[in-house]
């Protein structure tokens, strides 16, 4: 069920109650589903086990009658809340996650982007970009990119596949691949991080979008220079 939306006169988000993403409408507002409804899932890793926001009964709000939607849900370990919004001229979309816990541990959060260009899942490429340090989808002149920035230490990993790749992440660990094409193109991105007891964590996803590759990587800084 679609409980939020986020967006712009180029970019429209549609969020989930479980904080996943089901549509990004680019570059008109409601046309051109660039996921065709499936949009990107959010996993969380912690002791063996795996979660999603569903796991926690989350809550769901705008914020202070703003475009900011937030979604924060909790369990006897791990607090979790997200912060969506879309750059007010830009075609951009953040994802602000605060991860905390009662005590020191290991998590890692995963984004499963399930992409179909032009709302048709076949023929895209995803591969991993070092000039822009981000995963790109494309097809024709539809360039889509993902990044994932973390506050504190902590590693980036990726990889790049076709159909059910989510098994993935199950064991905390990714292939790697760097390339993949064809029918049911899909990446994953995940971060791993400390957590200290009591003080949050707090990691970026974000995604954007162009008609080029140049396009794209020339809105990657403006990512990195984010200091929300």
């Amino acid at each position: 069920m679609r409980v939020g939306v986020v967006g712009n006169g180029h970019l429209l988000v549609n969020i989930d109650s479980m904080a996943n993403i089901t549509d990004i409408y680019y570059p008109y507002v409601g046309m051109e589903n660039q996921s065709n409804g499936r949009g990107v899932d959010m996993i969380i890793v912690s002791d063996g086990s795996t979660y999603s926001f569903a796991s926690f009964s989350p809550k769901y709000r705008y914020l202070n009658s703003s475009m900011i939607f937030e979604t924060s849900a909790a369990n006897t370990d791990l607090s979790l809340t997200s912060q969506d919004f879309v750059d007010p001229d830009l075609p951009i979309f953040y994802r602000i996650v605060n991860v905390m816990s009662n005590k020191e541990k290991q998590v890692s959060i995963y984004f499963i982007n399930k992409i179909a260009l032009y709302g048709n899942e076949i023929g895209d490429t995803a591969f991993y970009d070092p000039k822009s340090k981000s995963i790109i989808h494309y097809k024709s002149k539809r360039y889509l990119a993902f990044k994932l920035i973390g506050q504190e230490e902590g590693n980036i990993i990726f990889t790049v596949g076709k159909g059910e790749i989510d098994w993935d992440v199950k064991d905390d660990t990714l292939e790697g691949n760097p390339i993949a094409q064809g029918k049911d193109v899909r990446s994953i991105l995940g971060y791993r991080l400390r957590l200290r007891s009591g003080k949050p964590s707090k990691v970026y996803y974000t995604l954007w979008l162009g008609k080029t590759l140049e396009e794209v990587r020339a809105l990657s800084p403006k990512v990195d220079r984010t200091s929300i």
